[in-house]
């Protein structure tokens, strides 16, 4: 009879219909103290850990499992199993465990050295490592519970790579875990990131950058890219997943400023052009989102990773494809995000060699301020990393620290000109620096990003916009810092912009002020510390 041994943090109706299943299946049940206690209490014959090391709990419950007849029934390989069987020592063919929830205490409020301690595993992981040695069936989540039952019915039971995959997934989640209890003794001190292959990249950043993949790191997040369901195309790139990952930034940034300064979300509309905003629209309507979306720039958009907090339709597809463009052509696109897609919305968008992704998440649909990434930010750098918290800034446009400068001093801008001071501020903080964003009637029209200092940031923002055709007469801009010196602020202001958000920090803030605020023309400022915008 094959024996399982159990020991659950977590005693849910999960794990008692995985218990359960095992039984049927003619499985012994083998548990320890309080997760014995819930498996008798269910009906279920199980024998108490207790009954085989011959002891029974010690110093205040910290030492249960850890005995030679538990972890010699879980280690053993091939070649000791003569010797098991003369120690008397049962062997276990399947470890079910379930960890304390360390990660949880550690981020409690009032998270204490002696709260964290308490709810710090041993006997669990250390479980887990010897099952991972032993090649065992190993369940170390409440996900593995079908992938456990599947193998137990499949004919590659005892096959070498199911158990080696299983082994290394159970040694990562136990990294983690101890990576967790480092970090939080250390105070930051000891750090890392461990993370589970979701999928293969097709290529990396360039053809040459191969291989590259995709890895998920841990945190609960409806928004991560893992969980986002891939409906149709290729799989994706490096290039395709980080592009998707700032159309995130800026989707949810958009949502964000809207929630804060406006208590609803309207229907948002993003394109990205190497992990950069170069189309960009809100409005009352999905499909004039998408058209001014498009109409922003829509010679960088051809090519462009696009994403919506909305369906995408027939109908929006087909203003994907052919708005704006000379009849009989379509417009290329290299991958879309949104809540769902209609099966000949997918038709219809595909691309010959499968060029096109298409990633789906009802989470979109549902964004507020709620909905930035509040992960750590992490990037590589030569012999290690750097980490900094996430971009969580929204700009809150009754925050006292904002400043409202009018020569003919008429207060609060009118709603439309915040509306596209909002959407600026939006684009402009998920753009790579400097950046020089310019917004009007609620579209992005010229987005300078990338540039060393802010006058040419200004010029390209003010091209941008005239390449398209538009006029700036009115406009919105912001400047992710300070103007050092008055000519950018003057490029701005002679091509027509009326609104301008920047911060102070300049010894020559006065003298910028002076050259922007001219004609009823407004500028907004707040400390450099406060709503600088920078992304590296």
């Amino acid at each position: 009879m094959p024996r399982a041994l159990l020991s659950v943090y977590k005693k849910d109706e999960p794990f008692l219909d995985f218990a359960r299943a095992l039984h049927e299946r003619g499985w012994e049940l083998v548990s320890s103290g309080g997760t014995a206690k819930f498996l008798a209490k269910a009906g279920f014959p199980v024998t108490d850990v207790a009954g085989i090391t011959g002891e029974p709990a010690m110093l205040d419950h910290r030492v249960v499992t850890l005995h030679p007849k538990i972890h010699g029934g879980l280690i053993t390989g091939p070649e000791q199993e003569i010797e098991r069987e003369e120690r008397g020592i049962p062997r276990f063919d399947l470890l079910c465990v379930g960890l304390y929830p360390l990660e949880e205490a550690i981020a409690l409020p009032d998270a204490t050295e002696e709260s964290v301690l308490a709810l710090t595993d041993i006997g669990g992981p250390a479980m887990l490592r010897s099952a991972a040695k032993g090649r065992r069936l190993i369940v170390s989540s409440p996900k593995d519970y079908g992938i456990a039952l599947a193998a137990i019915e499949s004919p590659d039971l005892d096959s070498f790579m199911l158990r080696r995959r299983m082994a290394g997934i159970t040694e990562g989640r136990v990294a983690r875990y101890s990576l967790d209890s480092a970090r939080f003794l250390s105070r930051g001190a000891i750090n890392g990131f461990i993370g589970e292959r979701v999928q293969e990249c097709a290529y990396g950043e360039n053809p040459w950058q191969s291989p590259a993949a995709h890895y998920a790191g841990g945190w609960e997040d409806p928004l991560a890219l893992h969980n986002f369901k891939q409906l149709a195309g290729n799989a994706p790139s490096y290039n395709n997943l980080v592009d998707a990952d700032a159309v995130l930034q800026t989707t949810t940034h958009i949502a964000a400023v809207w929630d804060v300064n406006r208590g609803y979300v309207p229907y948002i509309a993003v394109a990205d052009k190497h992990t950069n905003p170069c189309g960009a629209a809100v409005s009352s309507y999905r499909d004039t989102a998408v058209r001014n979306m498009i109409d922003g720039d829509p010679i960088a958009i051809f090519g462009g990773f696009m994403g919506f907090n909305f369906p995408v339709d027939d109908d929006i597809a087909e203003l994907l494809l052919t708005h704006g463009m000379p009849p009989g052509q379509r417009r290329v696109i290299s991958g879309i995000m949104a809540p769902a897609f209609t099966d000949s919305a997918v038709e219809r968008l595909e691309r010959k060699k499968g060029e096109c992704r298409f990633l789906a998440n009802q989470a979109l649909e549902n964004l507020s301020r709620y909905s930035l990434d509040t992960a750590p930010r992490m990037r590589s750098i030569r012999g290690g990393w750097v980490t900094q918290p996430n971009y969580t800034y929204v700009l809150n446009l009754r925050d006292p620290d904002l400043k409202y400068h009018d020569a003919a001093d008429h207060g609060m801008p009118p709603l439309q000109d915040e509306d596209d001071m909002m959407l600026a501020w939006a684009v402009g903080s998920t753009s790579f620096s400097n950046t020089i964003s310019i917004v009007r009637n609620r579209m992005l029209i010229g987005n300078g990003v990338g540039q060393k200092d802010r006058w040419f940031g200004a010029h390209i923002a003010v091209l941008l916009a005239q390449r398209a055709g538009h006029s700036i007469a009115g406009a919105a801009a912001y400047s992710d810092s300070f103007f050092p010196f008055p000519d950018g602020a003057e490029v701005l202001r002679d091509a027509g912009v009326h609104t301008l958000l920047a911060s102070t920090g300049s010894i020559r803030d006065k003298s910028v002020l002076n050259a922007f605020c001219q004609d009823g023309r407004r500028m907004i400022t707040a400390p450099d510390r406060k709503i600088r915008g920078f992304r590296h």
